[in-house]
């Protein structure tokens, strides 16, 4: 369902030639491989219906870290 999401926004903003990278679970990395619209899957080290505020904070900072925003 969410490749129909990147096809849009990369259909959207083809003049400015975005990259697409995706925070998931380490199980969507190969179907994520065959997505071109997708650039890098990034891997989400919380497990599904873990709150970890203390460590998706973390997260957050390591990733402005390696330059996203």
């Amino acid at each position: 369902m969410a490749q129909s999401l990147f096809k849009a926004l990369k259909a959207k903003y083809v003049a400015q030639d975005v990259d697409i990278d995706v925070l998931a679970p380490l199980w969507t990395h190969p179907l994520l491989a065959s997505m071109p619209e997708v650039r890098t899957a990034i891997p989400m080290p919380l497990g599904h219906g873990v709150f970890g505020i203390k460590k998706r904070y973390q997260l957050g900072k390591s990733l402005r870290t390696e330059g996203y925003t």
